[in-house]
């Protein structure tokens, strides 16, 4: 056995290396904050260097996705609205909204949706593919875990009345002695 073998083999040789270890590692960070103490007296204008906030790996937290509000403060609900020929189909998230509360108006192509819970407000006015009427008699809207959906008939133009294609007169032939082909004389009037 040769001698860095036995050295390797001595378990108080293993502590000693591992002690040695830590304070070398310690020697140096306080080395490390010793240099930017330094750098600090140095430059007392630079900014101070960045810590790191953790362990390795680590990232500070992501801020909460914003939620769109509009100017009154309410949220916009996300809406999606689908033409089906004689419906429109409006589809909003809402969740936490009062079904009471609910309330649809239109003014031609645009349709205004609100509805209030007991901790939020919700207002949109989205543009639609075509007028609909959106009266009580109109499709009741349903609402289940917050999504609201409503089909809205749409509000066709009436059809206008056929228009009777008419051909213009052509004038009527006339026969007169000039327009005629033989050169207007008739034959026993000039003999």
């Amino acid at each position: 056995m040769g001698y860095d073998e036995r050295r390797e083999n001595n378990p108080d040789n293993n502590r000693e290396n591992t002690l040695l270890d830590a304070g070398l590692r310690g020697l140096a960070r306080g080395i490390e904050g010793l240099r930017g103490l330094v750098s600090q007296i140095a430059d007392p204008d630079a900014p101070p260097r960045p810590q790191p906030l953790g362990g390795p790996g680590r990232r500070p937290p992501r801020p909460a996705p914003a939620v769109p509000h509009n100017s009154a403060g309410a949220r916009e609900p996300i809406v999606d609205i689908f033409d089906e020929g004689e419906v429109i189909r409006i589809v909003a998230d809402m969740p936490g909204a009062d079904p009471a509360t609910l309330r649809l108006r239109n003014a031609g192509n645009r349709l205004a949706i609100t509805a209030t819970g007991p901790a939020r407000r919700y207002e949109r006015i989205v543009t639609l593919p075509a007028p609909v009427h959106c009266d009580d008699s109109a499709g009741v809207p349903t609402f289940n875990n917050g999504i609201m959906e409503a089909l809205l008939p749409v509000e066709r133009p009436a059809p206008a009345p056929p228009v009777a294609l008419v051909e213009p007169a052509q004038p009527e032939e006339t026969t007169d002695e000039r327009s005629e082909p033989d050169g207007g004389t008739d034959g026993d009037a000039h003999e």
